[in-house]
């Protein structure tokens, strides 16, 4: 029969398409450029260009121009994202949208995008890892929501209350902002960790710990995003974080060593990831709570954070 795969939600269509594209430009690369070389500069200049293509491929499939950064994730791994300029591919796209007019023109421009390296500067940042006392677990909780039909809708939302008060600040925006770089700071002062502070902070609910602790401000920055989004979902019709993720999220953040519990992605129902300190006591606490909470399912994926992106495989003898 056919075989039936769930969407999970996180990103899997941007790992597919990103894994086609460096597979099609390392199998052919340009001709100014020898995948052979020992030259630093090409071998980068391939990698960006696989980021390229395949952030014109995702926009194109779904029919947007989106922020990017599932794409540089499944391209560089972990790391500070910076989108590029949206204004480097409508253009491209509106004439990829009629068959008739992948002429010339259209060839040439697409070879030009893909071709010119970086699109931007600065778009990946440091940490390029999450800090040493950290870890993520994320779980599938059913089928996918359509990740592009919400983003849409929010992005929709954005516009008409611009259009309203071209003056006046979107709602949300600025402390998500804000809030964003705050957790990076947070981050990359963790690096200087005590392990003995996280060894007892790992025994206690975030909301027990130390309000002057790095790990206690990320956890009330985590809070504020989530908050953040929520109410931006809910202001734009979107289930960003619908009511029975909140109950999930909540009751997740009740484990001992929790940092914070989310959606991610787009949101909607079919995900959770959890930021926790790296204890072995407290992912197994983690997957007591999801194995027995009532009316869903909770799987539990067997994937952790990466330091790197895309790699070119090795055929084997």
């Amino acid at each position: 029969g056919k075989a039936i795969v769930n969407k999970t939600g996180l990103g899997s269509s941007a790992a597919l398409v990103t894994s086609l594209a460096g597979a099609l430009v390392h199998h052919f690369p340009p001709s100014v450029k020898d995948e052979e070389t020992d030259d630093e500069d090409a071998k980068l200049d391939l990698n960006e260009m696989t980021h390229n293509l395949a952030q014109i491929s995702h926009c194109y499939a779904q029919g947007k121009v989106g922020s990017g950064f599932d794409v540089s994730a499944a391209c560089h791994g972990t790391h500070v994202y910076r989108r590029f300029p949206i204004c480097l591919l409508p253009d491209l796209l509106q004439q990829l949208e009629v068959l008739e007019s992948h002429s010339d023109n259209a060839k040439v421009a697409l070879q030009h995008l893909v071709e010119m390296t970086p699109w931007a500067d600065n778009m990946v940042q440091p940490p390029r890892q999450l800090p040493k006392p950290l870890q993520i677990v994320l779980a599938d909780i059913r089928g996918g929501s359509e990740s592009p039909g919400m983003a849409k809708k929010v992005l929709l939302w954005k516009h008409d209350a611009h259009m309203k008060d071209p003056t006046a600040k979107i709602p949300f925006w600025g402390d998500l902002v804000v809030l964003n770089s705050k957790v990076v700071e947070l981050f990359q002062q963790l690096e200087q960790a005590s392990e003995d502070d996280l060894d007892v902070l790992s025994t206690q609910k975030a909301s027990e710990w130390p309000s002057e602790s790095i790990l206690s401000q990320l956890s009330t920055a985590f809070q504020g995003i989530r908050k953040n989004l929520k109410q931006l979902g809910d202001a734009a019709g979107v289930p960003i974080e619908p009511d029975e993720q909140t109950a999930l999220c909540d009751a997740t953040m009740q484990v001992p060593g929790v940092v914070a519990a989310l959606v991610p992605g787009a949101g909607g129902y079919d995900a959770i990831a959890c930021l926790y300190i790296d204890r072995p006591q407290v992912l197994e606490s983690i997957g007591q709570v999801w194995a027995n909470y009532p009316d869903k399912i909770i799987c539990p994926l067997g994937v952790r954070a990466s330091t790197s992106g895309i790699r070119l495989e090795q055929k084997e003898d």
